[in-house]
């Protein structure tokens, strides 16, 4: 499995999917003529929700690892989930903190922390 990310940020989990752009088709047949005639239209794809956890070493940490990703927004990232497809041209539209609680030990993620920050992520893919 590939270490999931958001532009050049890392996360121990990333969940859901980044709905990409898509093409529909749309009859476009005379009614008075048989047969059929389609058009192929491009899609907008849809707003997307991810999740992403990741474990940090201190409360500093925290607030360090929510700018990092608050900095994104409004910009253009590749999402890597954890299988390892990239999807370019995301765009970052909106991040919020879902959460923080502290672990009893290191839980052994990216940075051996424990703490563990969850995010929410509205992105958008652009092409």
């Amino acid at each position: 499995m590939a270490t999931p990310s958001i532009g050049a940020i890392e996360f121990m989990t990333l969940s859901g999917r980044v709905t990409t752009v898509g093409t529909v088709l749309v009859e476009t047949t005379p009614d008075d003529e048989n047969g059929h005639e389609y058009m192929a239209l491009g899609t907008r794809a849809p707003e997307s929700m991810l999740m992403t956890e990741l474990d940090v070493t201190s409360d500093a940490g925290i607030t360090t690892h929510i700018a990092a990703c608050k900095a994104l927004q409004g910009t253009l990232v590749t999402v890597t989930d954890p299988h390892g497809e990239d999807i370019d041209n995301v765009a970052v539209l909106d991040v919020q903190v879902d959460g923080s609680k502290r672990t009893g030990t290191a839980v052994g993620g990216i940075n051996g922390g424990n703490r563990i920050v969850t995010l929410r992520w509205r992105v958008q893919a652009t092409e």
